[in-house]
């Protein structure tokens, strides 16, 4: 058994499974502890893996969901009624050495409105999982969030091209990291402006910033998070990447 100090995230949203041979090369080069994973159709890996297609493609020939997959440890899948497919989680067990606090993880995709299936905006998808999350999570939980949120995780800086931040999105934002945690990103690059995640503008200034991942305070002091650029072209989302140190070893066995 070896113990590790850091742990590495990803999430990427893989625009309707389009960049998982991308995913497939990524993995391999970053050899991620825990991915989040969103339009991403049904992995094909050895480790442990969370995976559900949205409802209305599951009869589709190529069905896609969010995914959530750790190197280590094992997953005990808890559902979120209402959310299925595009929230997938639950307790991850085995994760860390010594530590018997539970670790929950969730994929975080914000779901689309369809015709025959009516929802709200995007923020109050998003604030309505997060009470869904905050029941089911008990007092002494540590809990780590990957994500395509579809709205701006963050404030936006003056200048930018696109408008403000909505007063809706900061307090959608603030909800989030009500159930205890922060987001990576901002932690690692706090008063800068926001990077681009979400890139069909082709505008490096418009910084639509709506994919994050979010981890226990304690967890990112000396953290990193980058956001990669080229060469994943694949998708119209950009894969992010964050290096958090737990408050117990990671197990390894």
């Amino acid at each position: 058994m070896t113990n590790f100090t850091h742990m590495q995230l990803l999430t990427w949203n893989l625009q309707s499974g389009r960049a998982y041979q991308q995913w497939t090369t990524l993995k391999t080069r970053l050899l991620p502890d825990i991915t989040f994973l969103q339009e991403c159709c049904r992995p094909e890996e050895n480790d442990q893996v969370l995976w559900q297609a949205v409802p209305r493609l599951r009869t589709s020939k190529n069905p896609w969901g969010s995914a959530v997959i750790v190197s280590r440890g094992t997953l005990r899948h808890i559902e979120l009624q209402g959310f299925e497919g595009w929230v997938v989680g639950g307790q991850w067990l085995g994760a860390l050495n010594g530590d018997k606090r539970p670790i929950y993880v969730f994929s975080v995709h914000a779901p689309t409105k369809t015709s025959d299936h009516p929802r709200g905006s995007y923020v109050a998808e998003v604030n309505a999982i997060c009470e869904s999350i905050r029941k089911l999570l008990p007092v002494d939980a540590s809990l780590l969030l990957g994500g395509d949120f579809n709205f701006t995780l963050g404030q936006r800086a003056e200048g930018e091209t696109l408008k403000k931040t909505k007063k809706s999105e900061i307090q959608a934002l603030a909800n989030i990291e009500s159930l205890g945690v922060k987001s990576c990103w901002l932690t690692c690059h706090p008063g800068q402006p926001l990077a681009q995640t979400l890139s069909w503008s082709g505008n490096p200034k418009a910084a639509y910033h709506c994919d994050g991942l979010f981890a226990p305070p304690g967890w990112l002091e000396n953290s990193l998070c980058e956001v990669f650029t080229a060469p994943w072209q694949k998708s119209d989302h950009k894969p992010m990447s964050a290096w958090v140190t737990p408050s117990s070893p990671i197990q390894n066995n």
